[in-house]
């Protein structure tokens, strides 16, 4: 069993071109739409937040509820919709678009519970460090002990990611419905390849930052010259985010999917079947 990220680079492009038909709807949907919402609903508070900062934070203070609410929608949203562009990348009989949000939503359970072991784990890592933080600093020298504590936490966190970066598709794909499962099955999968893991998904999150924030300054200049930096203005920003922000999902669930497929040793004959 081996990591190939050119391969799954060139296998995520081909499978969705070849199923692009079915992933637009998705995307569209679950990825897209959210944002949009989102856009719209807080499209007052992002202008305040470009052109009166002060004005902004009061606002903030009056929508905190609302502000988590929709957050947790949309997570949610995203969640279901990574699920099923990952149902329709793997298999090779072509799911139907509403077969596929089925599925998804029956996998939803078991990463919401494979994210809530992950994120109580992280909590209560992080408050055991700040109290030994607390106790071994004192008072002097807090701020170098603080560094060299949180360091090493820090890297663990991120090679924790990368060996739980596959639980999704272990859901999806393998039907491993217990999030205990799950989260011990993506941990054998990438053992061996963090290093390699860690690069391929730094160096396409790199991609998206810079593509994203080049497209977005241009839009944003566009439009502030155009209609202004307003409440308008924002939303039509934040279509043109959300829209990158759609692109770029669909095609980093074909990424995982790929390296799901690699790492759990399937044949070369399966993966050139996708795109038959």
């Amino acid at each position: 069993m081996e990591f190939d990220a050119s391969r799954a680079w060139n296998d995520a492009l081909a499978n969705v071109g070849a199923k692009r038909d079915l992933l637009l709807p998705i995307a569209g949907v679950f990825l897209l739409l959210p944002a949009l919402a989102t856009s719209y609903l807080f499209s007052d508070f992002q202008g305040a937040a470009m052109t009166d900062p002060a004005r902004a934070s009061k606002m903030l203070e009056g929508m905190m509820g609302t502000f988590f609410a929709v957050m947790l929608v949309t997570m949610l949203m995203q969640m279901i919709g990574n699920m099923a562009l990952m149902k329709l990348l793997h298999d090779n009989d072509r799911p139907t678009v509403g077969e596929a949000i089925k599925h998804a939503l029956s996998c939803l359970p078991t990463l919401i519970g494979a994210m809530l072991l992950v994120y109580v784990t992280m909590f209560v890592a992080m408050f055991a460090v700040v109290l030994i933080v607390a106790a071994v600093a004192g008072g002097t020298g807090g701020a170098a002990i603080a560094v060299v504590i949180l360091l090493p936490l820090m890297v663990a966190m991120i090679y924790a990611m990368i060996r739980l970066s596959l639980t999704m598709p272990v859901a999806v794909i393998d039907g491993e419905r217990n999030p205990i499962g799950a989260l011990q099955r993506s941990w054998r999968m990438t053992d061996g390849f963090v290093g390699r893991l860690l690069l391929f998904f730094a160096l396409l999150f790199v991609v998206y930052m810079i593509v994203s924030v080049l497209i977005s300054s241009i839009a944003g200049a566009l439009v502030g010259i155009t209609v202004g930096l307003g409440a308008l203005g924002m939303l039509l920003i934040g279509i043109v985010s959300g829209a990158i922000g759609a692109v770029f999902g669909v095609l980093f669930a074909a990424v995982v999917v790929e390296v799901h497929r690699q790492l759990g040793g399937a044949s070369t004959t399966t993966v050139s079947a996708t795109f038959d």
